[in-house]
């Protein structure tokens, strides 16, 4: 039996079917479309399941994902630098007792955990423990925490610490007991929550009033601790 492919070109070669069908398998088995058949032994059976794959529309291959950028990850630790208010000699190493440790230190990387976890807490996130690493003086007190608290950190030092200079005068006449004007009392407060507010915005902007009461709420203590503190991240 043979058969032409084109009946326009009366000179164009003629091949024979089984011929045809020889080349056509071998060249699927080359492409690994075809596996399991012989070119030179093929069954009636095994050439109608070769048509019906050949009729058969191809799916559409699975489109490629372009690659996700990376989420910035969170540092292993994060070493802060608590510098104090009270004046001494440059080289003069601060001298670090266990009621220091207890009155002052304690509350305020209290604080910074407790900042940090109001944060995720905006975020969805779990609350965690924030475990100490390291504390050292030389001469300024070294503080190295787990690498969770580097949110609060940043905050705390670009929003906080930025407000407190701002206001420095009127936080130690308050502290002091020596604030006594009263509007001067309310404009530092509602500056206060002003700052916490934006803060929150920080995280999550479009919050509403309510949503943003609770969290103002837990955050205000905190950050009472932070701007009264003899300490202050460096």
């Amino acid at each position: 039996m043979r058969a032409k492919f084109s009946k326009r070109a009366s000179n164009e070669e003629t091949v024979d079917v089984q011929t045809a069908v020889r080349q056509l398998i071998t060249r699927l088995q080359e492409t690994g479309k075809v596996t399991g058949m012989a070119p030179d032994r093929i069954s009636r059976s095994q050439l109608s399941e070769l048509i019906d794959t050949l009729t058969k529309p191809e799916q559409a291959s699975s489109p490629v994902r372009a690659p996700q950028p990376k989420t910035s990850s969170i540092p292993a630790t994060v070493e802060i630098t608590l510098t104090t208010r009270a004046t001494r000699d440059k080289n003069e190493p601060l001298l670090l007792t266990p009621t220091m440790l207890a009155r002052n230190v304690a509350p305020y990387l209290n604080a910074i955990t407790s900042v940090q976890n109001v944060l995720n807490e905006v975020k969805g996130l779990p609350l965690r423990k924030i475990p100490i690493l390291e504390i050292r003086t030389q001469p300024d007190l070294i503080v190295r925490l787990d690498g969770e608290a580097s949110e609060a950190i940043y905050v705390i030092k670009g929003i906080v610490n930025t407000w407190r200079q701002r206001n420095d005068e009127q936080i130690n006449r308050y502290s002091t007991g020596n604030l006594t004007n009263r509007v001067e009392k309310t404009t530092l407060e509602r500056s206060k929550v002003e700052m916490a507010s934006q803060m929150l915005d920080l995280v999550k902007a479009g919050m509403s009033e309510k949503e943003k009461f609770n969290y103002l709420s837990q955050l205000i203590p905190s950050i009472d601790v932070l701007i009264y503190s003899e300490f202050e991240i460096k």
